[in-house]
């Protein structure tokens, strides 16, 4: 049937009307997968961190998929690329000998940070052109085709230090888990350092120096930052809080201090503790 130009206008508008909208599907991937974590920035991976205590927090079943998003894909080939015949190979046996264990170790790693509420994401990134210390430094140089490392932590206002999160590096479009030990396979790596609570290291003490009272009259204690070197010489410290006259004496005392050495894998490690120092008259 021919419409005449009167109801052509309406039937088409009529048309218009009753046309249903098409919602497209949403994703249900997980969110290492997505579009907005799969940005290779520190918010890309700060988002993804949230989703992981999002969904560990509401026991979602997707946390499995999370971790095991994390493993590298044909990571033999990708450390010979990045790192070289030689040193890939190193850390490529270390990386294999580690990737079964993965998705429980990292699920191991959120579980430490979720216990004290350690649950705010940060993230700094080593690259080759920026400035840089320490493993991430030693890394990033060791690459033969450049990309950053990613490294995250948990933190929380009400706690006095963070915790590690992990290494990682961007790869294939989505954030790829780097446990430290192969990251120490390397030839150039500096010696690993570990964080152990001020009490337990405390045991571990085989000298000891008691700080010399100031002249002045007072007590109080001082809360002291501590790196201990593979021998278990004091290298470093800083005063986290304290009077300043007592912060002095405790300094001048603790760094003649001496620990047994730590060992991690046959390895010997720098620790990073702290130390409580007491004034009582």
């Amino acid at each position: 049937m021919t419409l005449s130009p009167f109801l052509r206008p309406i039937t088409l508008a009529f048309l218009i009307l009753v046309t249903p909208f098409v919602i497209p599907a949403q994703d249900s991937s997980p969110a290492n997968a997505s579009p907005a974590a799969d940005a290779a920035s520190p918010d890309g991976l700060k988002l993804l961190i949230r989703d992981i205590f999002t969904a560990m927090k509401s026991k979602d079943e997707k946390v499995s998929s999370y971790f095991s998003s994390m493993a590298l894909p044909e990571h033999t080939t990708w450390f010979t690329k990045t790192f070289g015949p030689t040193e890939g190979a190193r850390m490529d046996a270390k990386y294999a000998d580690l990737l079964p264990g993965m998705p429980e170790d990292l699920k191991r790693i959120f579980e430490y940070a979720r216990k004290d509420d350690r649950t705010n994401p940060e993230v700094s990134v080593v690259e080759k052109s920026g400035p840089a210390s320490g493993l991430g430094r030693a890394v990033v140089d060791a690459m033969l085709t450049p990309i950053p490392l990613y490294v995250a932590s948990g933190s929380n206002p009400k706690q006095q230090f963070g915790v590690a999160i992990g290494d990682f590096f961007y790869v294939d479009g989505a954030f790829r888990f780097m446990p430290t030990q192969v990251l120490q396979a390397l030839s150039t790596a500096p010696p690993l350092r570990v964080r152990i609570g001020g009490n337990t290291q405390r045991t571990k003490l085989v000298r000891k120096v008691d700080p010399i009272y100031p002249a002045i009259k007072t007590q109080g204690s001082v809360l002291l930052h501590v790196v201990l070197a593979v021998d278990g010489s004091v290298s470093e410290i800083t005063v986290v809080n304290g009077d300043p006259v007592l912060a002095k004496a405790a300094v001048d005392a603790v760094r003649q201090w001496r620990y047994q050495p730590t060992m991690l894998d046959s390895k010997t490690v720098e620790v990073d503790t702290t130390v409580l120092v007491e004034f009582k008259r």
